[in-house]
């Protein structure tokens, strides 16, 4: 059944990874010119005038039977051929008519008339795949065996297939009647909002799909099933194992720095990234400002684009009773894909219009004939997710000031929504299908572990808002391993510039989609995207392309604590001094910068800074049991501080002059130069300072550690636990710097 399954599942490519904001392009924008595709006939039909064409089972093998008589009387070769034509014209228009009527019921899944259409359709289908499969056999052993061959280009291993094909069961019939109904069922619940309903399709859904495979023993079980028959992989479930693991080595990292980047970036100017993110894109205005950069990119791509416009194959506007996703397909008697997409009014329906324009180009490039073979899926959503990435590189001028929150957000979809979703999805539908009696609880249980384990937040039963899981199980990997594949081309923009980029996808693309995708790549780019080695490396160079690492420390910073604010005066001291282990919140999410310091915070603090280890002794009367009794006891023991006729002190609280001293005390333990000017303080208050002090904040000022405030250094004020970060952040500065000198 694999030509069968390949032709069904490929009716659709299936997405889920204010123009105010917007800067139109110019049209007069020079386009420009490649020459990779071959020209392939589009019907000059606007999609409102396309016709449903019912095709009766009567009619089909009435059809056949005139092939049939004609090798039987031994006609001429051409003539057996023309019949034979008129017969794969039907199989074509069984498949426009699937695809129209998916259209429909998408645009509104409450079109009761379109799904029954689409059912009994499907079922006439169905009951004319076998003799449809016979008439192949033969006039394979006919006379016109050849010219068939050569004009219709069947490869070896579709003959292979027609040969050996020995026709489908009743169960089996029966079976792909059920599973033809579950997306309607699905969408009907979800629209309706009722989880059970959807629950209770998808379990069932695995019911079919096991029971499917069942009856195909040479495989294990569906995902082996559908891996190779469905998807036409050139990778087996157990490879894909090491794919996730590679995926959770090094793309959850590399995640987890471009989503701390995206929160920073969305923090500097909130405005704008509203503007931004919430907008709606379902304008004409929206896709006016597309099209010239699509013109830079390819004048074969703008060809599609203005044949997309011109003949309203497309859909992207909201309605309630809207399919909720996003698919393009194709309508092969006009030569015609369509584009759908239910909108949410955010960016992403901005980057869902390049990326399913990604596929409606590869429909527009490639024929698509009653002999299509196993669509490679991962291939396929290659063409969408590389033209996402090609195409930020007009963010700049579309977005302006707010391109980069637009590329945190399409990296953000692309990694997290692509690559580690989809690696989540399908490992969880590995456990799904090979688990015996498996429950929806068990489900939600792997799930829930699974999540944490690609760094995502896993809700109970969420995965059952994911349509795929239900509708086209284990495509969801597609997303995963072609996102690799996307970055791919995005490197070799960044490395060798756009062009270069452009001219290897538009390659790519123009390789037939059946092509293994793991071959393909190496032809094209000369890696393979499943490779853990690639992946790391790919990893890496997003990460130093778009500097990650720095820019995630920024967005880090902002969840450190609640009351440090970013544009307080001590927010980068406290940082600092809270990343490098020298002090920490008085709370999990509370810093309490301006609260007054007391003395066992800014001994602990000195002590962390230095590196203390275990005191030899006990040496206050008032500091066994406490948290801070190690520390007091090494300052002491190390000339940091001293005590307090035997006490310590720890709960009182600490002065300027104090922790001054105990900084000149740490840079003689450290061996700095500690020696001081004469010269006395240029501050109004300086004779407040105690003796014993002087030289420690004389030390402390020439270095820049303590500085005055309002010509007032305030010296037996008590010290707020921000000021301290900031004098031991540049305390520890100066004592690098000197460190440094001296080696």
């Amino acid at each position: 059944m694999k030509k069968l399954l390949a032709a069904l599942l490929a009716l659709c490519m299936v997405v889920s990874l204010a123009p105010a904001v917007l800067a139109a392009g110019d049209d007069d924008t020079a386009v420009r010119e490649t020459n990779v595709f071959s020209d392939y006939p589009h019907e000059d039909v606007n999609f409102e005038d396309m016709e449903y064409v019912p095709v009766t089972e009567e009619e089909f093998l009435a059809a056949i039977d005139d092939v049939e008589a004609l090798i039987e009387a031994d006609a001429s070769v051409q003539e057996i051929e023309d019949a034979f034509h008129v017969v794969t014209d039907m199989m074509q228009t069984f498949s426009s008519d699937l695809n129209l009527l998916n259209i429909l019921t998408s645009i509104d899944v409450t079109d009761e008339d379109s799904l029954e259409l689409y059912l009994s359709t499907y079922d006439v289908y169905l009951a004319c795949y076998d003799p449809f499969i016979y008439l192949i056999q033969d006039i394979l052993d006919s006379k016109a065996a050849d010219k068939i061959i050569s004009d219709d280009n069947l490869t070896a291993s579709d003959i292979e297939y027609y040969v050996n094909y020995g026709g489908m069961s009743d169960e089996e019939a029966a079976l792909l009647s059920e599973i033809s109904g579950i997306d309607s069922a699905y969408d009907q619940a979800a629209n309706a909002g009722d989880l059970e309903g959807m629950v209770n399709v998808y379990m069932e859904s695995i019911r079919l799909n096991k029971a499917l495979a069942a009856l195909y023993p040479q495989y294990d079980g569906y995902a082996d099933y559908a891996y190779e028959q469905v998807f036409g992989r050139d990778y087996t479930p157990e490879e894909a194992e090491t794919f996730f693991a590679a995926v959770k080595k090094y793309i959850v990292p590399l995640a987890r720095q471009i989503s701390y980047a995206e929160d920073y970036d969305l923090a500097q100017d909130p405005v704008a990234a509203g503007d931004l993110l919430y907008s709606d894109y379902t304008t004409s205005e929206t896709l006016d400002v597309i099209r010239p950069y699509i013109g830079q990119l390819s004048s074969e791509l703008l060809e599609t684009w203005d044949y997309m416009i011109d003949h309203h194959l497309y859909d992207i506007e909201y309605r309630e009773t809207k399919y909720d996703g996003g698919f393009t397909t194709n309508i092969p008697t006009y030569g015609a894909p369509f584009f759908f997409n239910s909108p949410y009014g955010e960016f992403y329906d901005f980057t869902t219009i390049v990326h399913e324009f990604g596929h409606y180009s590869n429909f527009y490039w490639h024929p698509h004939t009653w002999n299509d073979g196993t669509c490679s899926f991962d291939v396929g959503e290659v063409h969408s997710q590389a033209l996402e990435l090609l195409f930020s590189s007009f963010y700049e001028d579309i977005f302006g000031d707010a391109a980069n929150i637009a590329m945190d957000e399409l990296l953000n979809n692309m990694v997290i929504g692509g690559i580690l979703n989809g690696a989540l999805v399908a490992e969880l539908e590995l456990y799904a299908y090979s688990t015996p009696d498996v429950t929806i609880d068990m489900i939600n249980e792997k799930f829930l572990e699974i999540a944490h384990e690609y760094g995502l937040k896993g809700y109970d039963y969420a995965f059952i808002g994911i349509p795929h899981m239900t509708q086209s199980p284990f495509y969801y990997i597609s997303y995963a391993t072609s996102a690799i594949g996307a970055l791919t081309f995005w490197n070799i923009a960044q490395e060798e510039g756009l062009d270069t980029a452009v001219d290897q996808y538009l390659a790519f693309m123009a390789c037939p989609y059946y092509d293994a995708f793991q071959d393909q790549f190496m032809d094209i780019c000369g890696v393979n995207p499943m490779d853990p080695e690639y992946i790391a490396e790919i990893a890496k160079n997003v990460s130093s392309i778009l500097n990650l690492e720095e820019r995630a420390q920024d967005g880090m910073r902002m969840y450190y604590f609640d009351d440090v604010d970013m544009d307080a005066w001590y927010y980068e001291y406290v940082c600092t001094a809270y990343e490098n282990d020298i002090m920490s919140g008085i709370s999990d999410s509370t810093f309490s910068p301006e609260s007054r310091t007391k003395r066992a915070e800014a001994v602990t603090a000195i002590c962390n800074l230095l590196g203390s280890e275990a005191p030899e002794q006990d040496n206050f009367k008032d500091t066994a049991g406490t948290w801070y009794t190690d520390y007091a006891n090494w300052a002491y023991e190390n000339g940091i501080i001293e005590g307090m006729y035997g006490s310590f002190n720890g709960e009182a609280k600490v002065t300027r002059e104090q922790v001054a001293l105990m900084l000149y005390n740490a840079a003689a333990y450290l061996e700095l130069d500690t020696s001081v000017s004469d010269e006395a303080l240029p501050f109004a208050d300086a004779d407040k300072i105690d003796s014993w002090a002087e030289d420690a904040l004389v030390w402390c000022v020439d270095n820049a550690i303590f500085e005055g405030s309002g010509n007032h250094l305030n010296p037996t004020s008590a010290i707020q636990r921000g000021e301290l970060a900031k004098v031991l952040v540049v305390f520890a500065q100066v004592a690098a710097a000197q460190l440094v000198d001296a080696q």
